[in-house]
């Protein structure tokens, strides 16, 4: 039976949904469950599986980012008792999808094409995807073996549009987050007004846009509180905040800004 840990609760992430917080922390403290993140890109699936190796017995191990076409035996040798993310699990190719079955039903593997025996492994496997995989094995693309396997526990995150209960909370939690990186501390809320501009975008990029439209309020912040004059028009720029990490700092830099957290 996992005993929920306080502690671990009163520092429960603001991006993870309400609904979902009690059956993520159990995932995290029983950290030989395989686990499925399914949601569209930039539903924060990256963020939730650090989230969940990082409150977990093996935290201290590297957590590392598995991508389709890459060498499962090398990643598991190089990470053999930490947690290993596959980041689209539903590109997996047919013959790579096998071994990692195979993988998760033994925890052993061997080199491919190798002669060497097999050797076990502690690693720990969360996978996830913005697909439908249940279309894709109804395509032949993927195992219906596998998809049974990541489908005992599995969760379907909700796009930021579904999540009008518990916006306000995400939204300033993760600007408090933002504020630390950016050591701008004293940026501590949004004004009404900005926040119901907030509230009604419809957010077609997710958490990532979210995060991305929250650090370009905190840099250009004066006050405590983010306003609408600080925000950017999402409707002339949204684009550009809907791209990734790397994306957007580029297209900053671009603008000749740096983010505060790399000054």
């Amino acid at each position: 039976m996992v005993i929920l840990c306080v502690s671990l609760l009163m520092t429960m992430i603001h991006f993870i949904p309400q609904k979902a917080r009690k059956t993520i922390l159990e995932w995290a403290q029983n950290d030989t469950l395989t686990v499925c993140l399914l949601g569209l890109a930039g539903s924060g699936k990256s963020a939730i599986a650090r989230w969940i190796h990082g409150h977990s017995p093996r935290s201290m191990e590297p957590f590392t980012i598995f991508n389709p076409g890459a060498d499962l035996y090398a990643a598991l040798e190089n990470n053999p008792s930490g947690t290993l993310y596959i980041e689209e699990v539903a590109q997996l190719p047919l013959k790579q999808q096998k071994r990692m079955m195979e993988f998760m039903k033994h925890r052993m593997l061997k080199p491919e094409g190798g002669i060497q025996p097999q050797r076990i492994f502690r690693t720990r496997i969360i996978a996830g995807s913005d697909e439908n995989m249940e279309k894709r094995v109804r395509a032949g693309m993927f195992s219906d073996e596998l998809l049974a396997i990541l489908e005992k526990n599995q969760i379907t995150l909700p796009t930021l549009s579904e999540r009008g209960e518990d916006f306000d909370s995400v939204a300033l939690g993760l600007l408090h987050e933002l504020a630390l990186q950016a050591e701008c501390a004293e940026v501590r809320s949004i004004t009404p007004e900005a926040l119901a501009m907030l509230k009604e975008y419809p957010w077609p990029g997710n958490m990532r846009e979210l995060r991305n439209v929250l650090w370009y309020g905190i840099e250009h912040c004066k006050d405590s509180e983010l306003t609408l004059n600080d925000l950017p028009d999402l409707k002339a720029l949204g684009e550009q905040f809907r791209a990734t990490r790397s994306g957007f700092e580029s297209w900053l830099a671009s603008q000749g800004i740096r983010e505060k957290t790399d000054r």
